[in-house]
């Protein structure tokens, strides 16, 4: 892939990676933050003992209560939450039940539990000035004078709670959702804020925890510590990891410095007058808590008043969570749209200096970290792949990153953990402490990643204006409110066939009583479904046949599609390394020969080792090649003195290939600054051990007598340069089918001092010229091995990097036809008889620069890739010094590049299909050397390698 575009892009990929990096350290450094603020506020509240909450409920300046249950379609739990409700452990009350246009038989079940009768009189208002749907009828219970119903017609929670606040008479009120399930001091832990304000402060809604009562058994609407337990399902355990971390690590931080944004609407109290002021709660949204909490900021800060909002990290209500994605997922998508509604409302005050803390970091933060956060942590995913691609990312170093990010992430729900066992320990079983802590350590490698995507599918959602709507939430009963009372067998002795006849009847009325309460009674309809919930006459006992019929065959749950899904992507991605697994390996027995190595990267040829490792090329023993361990050279793992080189004097005789990596040498330790050094290009500016550097005499000779015995040659740049000496560099030369210029060249991206070029390249350049070196920009680096060197500089004299262009002969004997950047060192070579050039670099020179070529001897085209065969007549007769003639037929190549050279091992190595796909996917930059191998390397050296594993070898 090539293009100017691609240029474009990889800069604004650059760009983009450092914001992301940016954003990734300053939410590190807010979490961090709130951590340290929730442990510290847990440390000082550390003491605090039921004693003290019974003292609360002691004095007589506890404030009355009004709890607006708002209920829709809850016959199953309404009755259980109202008897709880009305036994709590509190002194002046009232409980306002709100049923909001209910379908099912709410209203008619609490009119009969409860003992209710129509209260006909008119019924004082609050004030509230904000219209509300009609209100049908207001009862109230004869047996508890403190129990109201408003029955009113459908028009949303927020709309309900609004008629509560209208209908409720104490200073404040509790928004209770009708589903929940208190603890036993609930009231008095979120009161006690209240009553402990300081003199001028005035505290205008506090709000508790919000545990999770899946698995836990709740006694008459009552969940106590003793009962607390953790479910079974992996889907809840999550979601209580979730939970702990929302509630004792963010919300807690930012209630410390009155910063809180969302008072939870499953159980919040709220100062009335306060609301009212405020407007009430805004209907037609789906986040009315958090809306209605930040205009309370809005209003305080206009009133410049004291007012706090405060949070009680103590657990106050349970309430039931999803146990199926799909409900998990509605409601997650639903609260980011509610996010996104509360901050569009009320974007005036982010980062707004008149709202405080609020505007300045609560806002920004809720915008940047909660709201955003999902959305840009899927761009930092598609930037590192795309970085992947751009070859400007190192996999394995990306890989222990991203492994760093997710650890961080499980480690601030492990701190949750922590916290909940350290400060309240509900948890009393150890089994559930431990499944809590291993859920958390793995919640980055799974659950993240799906409520990263779902709340990002919810802030699409919002944008492009997704209609309010609750959807479907589907009960499952964790909270036991329609369990049935056992009954006993009849004392009375009745017929068998009556009581036959009697028992079938009874199974046929619960089974239609059943599919009744699913129909109407076990969901909760958003309100454009309202419509849709319709309830069903149950057919009379004279239509029903008392049959006995056989139980009918379980039916198999489907497949979740999620999970479906996720099998199907990793039989995908696993069934390229089945094919890479099952398929043969292939023997070849190679000798590499490269004398630079001067650390541990052994870069000079690991790009061939991973071809032969992923095309299975085996040692004739079966043995697979290592890059650090199977090569002719030195070894740098021994500290001290350089090992002795191990050479090919020993060379196995049935050797099919040699390939010459690079004989530049092992480096000293000073700067090369002669100008007659020669070109230390892969030695980074280094001079060569003259006794170690350069191809010797030996090396020379065992390629000979392997030439004559029909083992293939392989060379490439740096293999007979300096410091071979002369005679040597000649008879390699011969066997190559190549002589070389003395010159060497580069195309650099950036020619800045210390950027790029060599340190070596401006102190030589000030010794030839004259002058300082000033040049930037981009653009050739020519340098000749008597010491000369000169730039061609892009828009001057040349106009951007060369090109590799394979000839008709190498496009059909590769099956190639690329034209591709080469962006790393090349020599300049000719050809000598007998060699046939398959492909040819091109550089693309203005008038300029072709003179500035021609004054030196240079040519615009030369070859990259030259292949010899030895024919009958050169076998005969040996070059000049050689101390052998090759074998007839017998093949050598040079690349004129530096094409083995890699810095990494590429991690996909057992996948077939990689190279390919690689190849499809990396883009041809200006200063990318990715391109290059994967396009051109790595196919043209499968065919080499597949031409050299057919070499037969003549031994002696």
């Amino acid at each position: 892939m090539s293009g100017t575009w691609v240029d474009v892009l990889v800069e604004a990929h650059r760009i983009f990676g450092i914001l992301i990096i940016i954003y990734v350290a300053m939410s590190a450094a807010i979490y961090l933050f709130l951590t340290a603020a929730a442990a510290f506020s847990l440390w000082r509240d550390r003491d605090l003992s039921e004693i003290q909450y019974s003292a609360v409920l002691e004095t007589e300046l506890v404030p009355p209560l009004s709890i607006i249950v708002p209920a829709y379609n809850e016959e199953i739990n309404i009755v259980g939450s109202v008897r709880s409700l009305l036994s709590i452990n509190y002194k002046q009350f009232e409980i306002v039940v709100v049923n909001d246009g209910s379908k099912d038989k709410t209203v008619a079940i609490m009119l009969e539990e409860f003992d209710m009768t129509e209260v006909k009189g008119r019924v004082p208002f609050s004030g509230l000035k904000k219209e509300t749907k009609p209100i049908r009828a207001v009862y109230r219970s004869l047996r508890h004078p403190n129990l109201v119903l408003v029955d009113k017609e459908n028009g949303g929670k927020a709309d309900a709670l609004n008629v509560g606040i209208n209908v409720c008479r104490y200073p404040y009120f509790v928004s209770l959702d009708g589903d929940t399930v208190l603890d036993t001091d609930a009231f008095i832990k979120v009161v006690k804020p209240i009553m402990d304000a300081r003199p001028g402060e005035e505290i205008v809604a506090t709000g508790g925890s919000v545990g999770i009562a899946n698995g836990s058994t709740v006694d008459s609407g009552y969940l106590n510590s003793a009962s607390v337990r953790l479910s079974n399902k992996p889907l809840v355990v999550m979601q209580v990891v979730e939970y702990l971390r929302a509630f004792l690590m963010g919300r807690i931080g930012l209630s410390r410095y009155n910063m809180l944004l969302l008072v939870s609407g499953a159980f919040g109290v709220f100062k009335k007058s306060w609301v009212v002021e405020a407007g009430g709660y805004e209907t037609g949204t789906i986040g009315e808590d958090m809306e209605l909490t930040v205009r309370l900021h809005e209003l305080i800060r206009e009133k410049k008043s004291k007012a706090r909002i405060v949070y009680v990290p103590e657990p106050v209500c349970w309430t039931e969570a999803p146990e199926s994605l799909t409900i998990l997922k509605r409601q997650r998508t639903r609260w980011h749209r509610g996010l996104y509604e509360s901050l569009k409302s009320h974007k005036k005050m982010i980062l707004n200096p008149r709202y405080g803390r609020v505007g300045m970091g609560s806002m920004p933060f809720f915008l940047f970290i909660e709201l955003l956060g999902p959305l840009v942590e899927l761009l930092g995913y598609a930037t590192v792949i795309l970085g992947f691609f751009l070859d400007r990312i190192n996999i394995e170093i990306s890989l222990m990153l991203a492994l760093v990010m997710l650890l961080f992430g499980s480690l601030m729900s492990t701190m949750s953990v922590l916290f909940e066992e350290w400060r309240f320990h509900n948890y009393n079983r150890i089994s559930d402490t431990f499944r809590l802590f291993f859920y958390a350590l793995s919640e980055s490698f799974w659950y993240r990643p799906l409520m990263t995507w779902w709340r990002t599918v919810g802030l699409f959602q919002a944008i492009r204006g997704k209609k309010h709507g609750w959807g479907e939430m589907t009960r499952v009963n964790v909270l036991g409110a329609n369990k049935k009372p056992v009954v006993g067998p009849s004392p009375i002795a009745v017929p068998e066939e009556v009581a036959l006849a009697a028992q079938s009847l009874e199974r046929t009325q619960e089974q239609v009583q059943a599919q009744e309460q699913k129909a109407a009674s076990t969901s909760i309809v958003g309100e454009e479904d309202a419509s849709a919930v319709e309830s069903t006459d149950p057919p009379s006992s004279s239509e029903v046949l008392p049959e006995v019929k056989k139980p009918a065959a379980r039916k198999r749950k489907p497949i979740p599609k999620f999970w479906a899904g996720l099998a199907a992507s990793m039989l995908l991605l696993l069934t390229p390394w089945i094919i890479w697994e099952a398929s043969p390996a292939k023997t070849l027995s190679i000798a590499v020969l490269d004398k630079t190595v001067n650390d541990d990267s052994y870069r000079e040829h690991k790009g061939l080792f991973w071809i032969m490792n992923q095309q299975k090329y085996r040692m004739p023993g079966g043995e697979k090649y290592l890059y650090d361990r199977d090569y002719y050279g030195y070894d740098p793992l021994i500290a001290g003195e350089r090992p002795v080189e191990r050479t090919m004097a020993n060379l196995n005789p049935a050797t099919q290939l040699i390939y010459v990596a690079d004989t530049y040498g092992l480096a000293e330790s000073s700067k090369a600054s002669d100008p007659d050094a020669g070109v230390p290009t892969n030695a980074g500016g280094l001079e060569p051990v003259s006794a170690q550097g350069g191809m010797k005499t030996l090396d020379v000779n065992v390629m000979e007598t392997a030439a004559s015995r029909g083992t293939m040659l392989i060379a490439e740049f740096n293999s007979i340069a300096t410091p071979t000496e002369e005679p040597v560099r000649n008879r390699a030369g011969a066997l190559l089918g190549i002589k070389w210029t003395g010159w060497t060249a580069r195309y650099f991206p950036n020619l800045t001092p210390g950027v790029e070029i060599p340190t070596w390249v401006p102190e030589r350049y000030r010794q030839i010229t004259g002058q300082d070196w000033n040049y930037t920009g981009a653009g050739f680096l020519f340098v000749h091995e008597s010491g000369d060197l000169f730039v061609l500089r892009d828009g001057e004299e040349s106009d951007g990097g060369v090109r590799i262009s394979f000839t008709e002969a190498g496009r059909k004997h590769f099956d190639l036809n690329p034209n591709n950047r080469y962006n790393y060192w090349f020599d300049v070579v000719t050809t000598s008889s007998g060699s046939e050039v398959l492909a040819e670099y091109n550089l693309p020179l203005t008038a300029n620069g072709r003179a500035m070529l021609a004054e030196r001897g240079v040519p615009e085209s030369f070859p990259a890739v030259i292949r010899r065969e030895a024919s009958a007549d050169t076998a005969a007769e040996p070059p000049f010094g050689a101390t052998a003639s090759p074998a007839a037929g017998q093949v050598s190549y040079y690349f004129a590049g530096d094409y083995a050279d890699r810095p990494n091992y590429p991690f996909w190595r057992r996948y077939a299909g990689w190279p390919a796909f690689k190849s499809l996917f990396t883009l041809d930059t200006r200063n990318s050397e990715e391109a290059f191998y994967w396009d051109v390397y790595v196919p043209m050296m499968d065919k080499v390698l597949e031409e050299a594993s057919h070499v037969q070898v003549k031994t002696p």
